[in-house]
């Protein structure tokens, strides 16, 4: 379910322990090589990114102890006690005494508790867009701790059904419970949801946002029975368990293998670095290839290519050494594949394409470093000129509007991180997260198309102008028939639509006030602060917070 106004960026916050990584000094493309392969390997460093520099090349489950039993999508079964790849229909069954971790192709993990039947669903990428992933799962009993990398791309899902309820997050931390009474969600880190879920339709329904610290619960029913699901604080009894201590703990480890891991591909996609002893010998290379070059085009596109590939080279360094990371030479080298697109004389579509597919290069760069937080300042920076890259290369104004708010998004969150690690720092952290949240509210841009609640049509709306100029735009919003329809859909009764409309009226001299204070508005539906929708308790706070 879409919701009617971004209000709030859902949060509470959980440290994330993060380590610097260990130097490494593998066999690099680009290096002298006596193989005869050296131009084959520039090739690889000069081809657009593909599935290999960013994921794994499959889904393992990975005992920790015991066994566990895999029927696998032929029917086969097999008992599985150290290792095995899983796939789409695969079922695992963690036998007694057991417990194991299904590491996904996108690095999330999922650890499974003795008892605990799950069935994969999905677990793939998107070969047109590498940065879109799904994966899904449903559990049929036990316990799984999923620890989620951040989706970046809005397509993107990482869902676990059970019955008539499913829950997810978008790059997080959440503990899912199914027992024969009913599924119970915990939420971890930042944020997950629950909704209900109508297996025949596959229809999702109200999310039920959940911020770190809350646990929603929800008892079975029968098919075409309504879901009822309940929110309430995990005890901290609960939060002292083992089961979640230990998680937490092996929580941190694996940040620091995906600090490494990623420190991997990179080394591995850009090849020999400045300094390294095969640096010289690449460069002559690709300088040659691009002298050769007449066709003012294919040097265009080459001369891209090269930029993208420098660019690669200093976020590993970065990596390698954050103390000597130069911010400005990262800058010069975005800067550079922009232009080199811009100029390049190529047709519309081809820039388009070219535009899109960087993008997602430092899309993918900036989610595998999720765990580098603020106050790592330099290694951040980093982060920072990836994410402003990665709006330049927008190749349009509404892909760069999204971007930003999924930034400025994960921005919020990892100030929270960061407060947690660096108590010291909490007033800096508390200052900066206001203005992020005030810049999230400006860059969301509430546009009428974009509430969609899959209705035949919206032409129903008010403008954007309309409601920027006129109260009286928002009261006619919340009073038509078309809205009154989408409430109906969303499980809203006439009582809870009526209480909601008296407090969007109590409301409406405040609202006044921040039009009156927010001139620079143009165009978009004002942004609410979140006291002021308070005010309007009946309406489902699902329906008011951004997905999660």
């Amino acid at each position: 379910m879409k919701k009617l106004f971004s209000s709030t960026l859902i949060a509470l916050l959980i440290a994330t322990t993060v380590a610097g990584c260990a130097d490494i000094d593998p066999k690099r493309v680009g290096e002298s090589d006596t193989g005869g392969k050296s131009s084959d390997q520039i090739d690889k460093l000069l081809a657009p990114p593909t599935a290999d520099n960013f994921y794994e090349s499959k889904t393992v489950l990975k005992m920790t102890a015991g066994s566990a039993e895999v029927k696998r999508a032929d029917g086969k079964t097999e008992t599985v006690t150290a290792e095995t790849a899983v796939a789409p229909g695969d079922t695992i069954k963690i036998l007694a005494k057991g417990a194991g971790v299904v590491t996904w192709f996108d690095d999330s993990i999922s650890r499974l508790k003795e008892g605990t039947e799950l069935t994969i669903d999905k677990a793939d990428f998107n070969t047109e867009n590498l940065t879109e992933t799904k994966i899904n799962f449903h559990v049929v009993s036990g316990e799984v701790w999923s620890k989620v990398r951040a989706l970046v791309d809005k397509k993107s899902e990482f869902l676990s059904y059970s019955g008539n309820v499913v829950s997810g997050v978008r790059g997080s931390t959440y503990n899912m419970i199914v027992t024969n009474e009913g599924v119970a969600v915990e939420s971890i880190a930042h944020a997950a949801f629950m909704a209900d879920f109508d297996p025949a339709t596959k229809f999702i329904g109200k999310e039920k946002t959940l911020v770190r610290g809350q646990v929603a619960k929800a008892g079975r029913v029968a098919n075409g029975k309504k879901v009822v699901i309940e929110v309430g604080k995990i005890p901290p009894k609960r939060l002292s368990e083992s089961w979640m201590t230990e998680n937490e703990d092996e929580d941190v480890k694996v940040e620091k293998v995906l600090r490494q891991k990623t420190l991997n591909r990179l080394l591995d996609r850009a090849g020999a670095l400045p300094g390294d002893p095969g640096y010289t010998d690449k460069m002559k290379q690709i300088d040659n290839r691009l002298a050769k070059l007449k066709d003012p085009i294919e040097k265009s596109r080459l001369e891209a290519r090269i930029a993208q590939m420098k660019a690669n080279e200093l976020l590993a360094l970065a990596l390698k050494n954050p103390e000597g990371f130069s911010p400005e030479g990262m800058g010069e080298q975005l800067d550079a594949l922009k232009g080199a697109i811009e100029n390049s004389g190529l047709s519309d579509d081809l820039k388009h394409n070219m535009m899109m597919e960087s993008q997602r290069e430092m899309r993918a760069w900036d989610r595998s470093l999720e765990d580098v937080l603020p106050f790592e300042e330099k290694l951040y920076k980093a982060k920072e000129m990836l994410r402003n890259g990665e709006m330049e290369m927008s190749p349009t104004s509404e892909i760069r509007g999204e971007i930003e708010s999924k930034i400025l998004q994960r921005r919020y969150f990892e100030l929270g991180d960061a407060m947690e690690k660096s108590p010291a720092l909490s007033d800096e952290y508390l200052k900066e997260m206001e203005q992020v949240k005030r810049d999230y509210e400006k860059a969301s841009k509430m546009m009428p198309q974009e509430f969609n609640f899959q209705l035949p049509s919206r032409s129903q709306w008010p403008t954007a102008e309309e409601i920027k100029n006129s109260l009286s735009g928002v009261k006619q919003m919340f009073e038509s028939d078309y809205f009154r329809q989408a409430m109906n859909e969303a499980g809203v009764t006439e009582q809870e639509y009526n209480e909601a409309m008296q407090g969007l009226n109590e409301a409406m001299p405040e609202i006044q006030k921040i039009l009156n204070e927010n001139p620079d508005l143009k165009g978009q539906i004002p942004t609410i602060d979140p006291a002021l929708l308070n005010s309007l308790p009946t309406i489902d706070p699902a329906l008011l917070n951004i997905q999660p």
